[in-house]
């Protein structure tokens, strides 16, 4: 027994100095395991990658870690010629890839969970959602949306597109005459928000379909606003704001930080409204051409 623990011992302590040689010193071996009669050891990867970011208010310097735990399950098998892993660098670094990826999604989600019911204050996002507020709007201050309205539409055809993803999603039902009126969804948030007036419910059932419906407002209707917002919003979360900081960032390092992450191009300018249409809503703070964080929504992101 005692031989046994020396030896894995001794093959742990090797694979160790070939992973920080290999691979790299941020990656941990969790719960490694010695495969009975092998030189083969079994082990999860853990990956923790340091971060310089700056507060360019202050000029301070911090290392943020980002880090990745159960990338993947990994072989390390020992013989003659040395260690072998069963799996390359570069599919390695691929999954590496698709975890920072999904961290971020997790925290975009996080984040409209907090704010989807500001998202009817941004001017553009309520433009390239029209036909959705004009829904709303008919069936909340008019009662319905009538079949003679729809028939009159300019663009019909696409406004039965919007129709039929609110009748899906029980925003809007079909009454026995042809018109459409409130579905389950406005008439439960209105329960929900005793207090509130109906412009108020309004702002809630619109962030409520942006919520819920993103990946159809995104893969069927080709709507791609609310995406870019989030992302511009994710990365100040993602990359600039620590345990017990909010780090005040500028308009170029927030941009290219923006670049770098999302591997994607915008012009400044309108990257920069973006910022500005964020900052008025609350979503981010803003002094003078530097932005910074919501506690509220730091503390929502880290206790999840």
């Amino acid at each position: 027994m005692l031989n046994k623990q020396k030896i894995e011992k001794n093959i742990l302590k090797k694979v160790k100095r070939y992973v920080s040689r290999e691979i790299g010193t941020n990656v941990i071996l969790k719960n490694p395991e010695l495969v009975s009669g092998k030189n083969t050891i079994i082990a999860d990867l853990n990956i923790s990658k340091p971060k310089i970011i700056y507060d360019d208010k202050t000029k301070e310097r911090y290392i943020k870690f980002l880090r990745y735990d159960n990338v993947t399950k990994v072989e390390f098998s020992l013989d003659k010629s040395g260690i072998k892993m069963n799996i390359s660098r570069t599919k390695l670094s691929d999954m590496i890839k698709k975890k920072e990826g999904r961290r971020r999604r997790k925290i975009e989600d996080l984040i409209l969970n907090n704010i989807y019911s500001q998202i009817i204050d941004i001017s553009l996002i309520k433009t390239n959602l029209r036909p959705i507020y004009v829904i709303l709007t008919e069936i909340f201050y008019d009662r319905k949306l009538s079949l003679d309205k729809i028939n009159k539409y300019p663009n019909k055809e696409r406004l039965q597109k919007y129709i039929k993803f609110l009748t899906d999603s029980e925003i809007i039902r079909k009454n026995s005459v042809g018109d459409y009126v409130q579905g389950n969804i406005p008439i439960e948030l209105q329960s929900a928000l005793k207090n509130k007036d109906e412009e108020e419910v309004l702002k809630h059932t619109f962030g409520y379909i942006v919520k819920e419906g993103r990946k159809y407002l995104k893969e069927e209707l080709h709507l791609y606003m609310v995406e870019s917002y989030l992302k511009i919003i994710t990365i100040y979360y993602y990359c600039f704001s620590a345990e017990d900081k909010l780090l005040k960032v500028d308009n170029s390092s927030y941009l290219q930080e923006y670049k770098n992450t999302y591997n994607t191009r915008i012009n400044e300018t309108k990257f920069i409204s973006y910022l500005s249409d964020l900052a008025n809503i609350g979503v981010l703070k803003r002094e003078h051409n530097l932005y910074y964080g919501n506690e509220c929504i730091k503390k929502a992101i880290h206790i999840a």
